[in-house]
């Protein structure tokens, strides 16, 4: 478990399971229990609190209050149309005013001892001898999986497929759509690809990381250069300046993934897409 210089938030939380006897243990999860992760003061605390009933912690919120003064909380399970069923896990995500963040879910002992137990738990509580041992903390589950030949073949049409979306949007003067199309589904794609690429050159021991956010690191200086690119400014010369790093950054992982998984690059897609994206742009 990481030993941030900041652990109020985590004391207040754990001062509070202890005298409260319908709180049986805690777990920490997240990258706070990650013995690599690289403690800042922007990361929030993940606790898995188990106790003996859900409902009263959802009814009467005012417990809430003894961890400190709150900016935001959202709700996940029960906001929106989504209403929560009355069992099953239920979360308070809360943004504190003094910049600290808690992610804490609240779950029966026996629907967590049912479940996969995260890689990245530390038991910090456990007041009636619940949770079995539990190994070392480790990014285990974490890590990039291999893609699977229909896997890798989705992910390649998906990108060739939606970038003429893009190029549509640009040629349009759709600048909102073309905009849209490049960051909600390509980059997505280009996050898989290259999370898979860089798990295929280090064993599977390092990927993209959540949202791509070690990219920067696990990418050499060209790679992350070009990936910079993709970044589109406001003007719609810049946007076809991101397509193309976008599309050129894509087929070179995709190809390097395809070659260390022995698996079949769709050359004639990619080749396709530009086909149309090119007779549009020169018509």
């Amino acid at each position: 478990m990481t030993d941030p210089p900041n652990r109020l938030l985590f004391d207040r939380v754990l001062s509070l399971a202890r005298a409260d006897a319908r709180i049986r243990a805690v777990i920490l999860n997240g990258s706070r229990a990650n013995p690599a992760a690289k403690p800042d003061r922007y990361q929030d605390w993940d606790l898995v609190v188990l106790v003996t009933e859900i409902a009263p912690f959802i009814r009467e919120r005012s417990w809430l209050d003894a961890l400190g003064a709150r900016a935001l909380v959202q709700t996940p399970d029960d906001m929106g149309d989504k209403v929560w069923p009355g069992q099953g896990r239920f979360a308070y995500l809360i943004q504190f005013l003094d910049g600290t963040r808690l992610d804490l879910t609240l779950l029966a002992a026996a629907e967590y001892l049912a479940g996969h137990i995260d890689s990245l738990s530390v038991v910090v509580l456990d007041k009636d001898g619940l949770l079995p041992p539990l190994p070392p903390p480790s990014d285990a589950d974490h890590r990039p999986r291999p893609f699977s030949a229909r896997g890798f073949a989705a992910c390649c049409n998906e990108f060739w497929w939606v970038s003429v979306y893009v190029a549509k949007g640009l040629l349009r003067d759709e600048l909102p759509y073309a905009r849209l199309h490049l960051e909600g589904i390509l980059r997505p794609e280009l996050h898989r690809m290259l999370d898979a690429w860089i798990g295929a050159r280090t064993g599977g021991a390092r990927g993209a990381g959540k949202m791509g956010k070690a990219l920067a690191t696990a990418l050499d200086a060209a790679d992350w250069a070009l990936y910079l690119a993709t970044c589109a400014g406001p003007s719609q010369e810049a946007h076809w300046h991101a397509l193309d790093a976008c599309c050129a950054l894509f087929a070179k992982a995709a190809r390097a993934v395809a070659a260390a998984g022995r698996l079949r690059y769709p050359d004639e897609e990619e080749a396709g897409a530009r086909v149309v994206i090119a007779g549009w742009r020169s018509a």
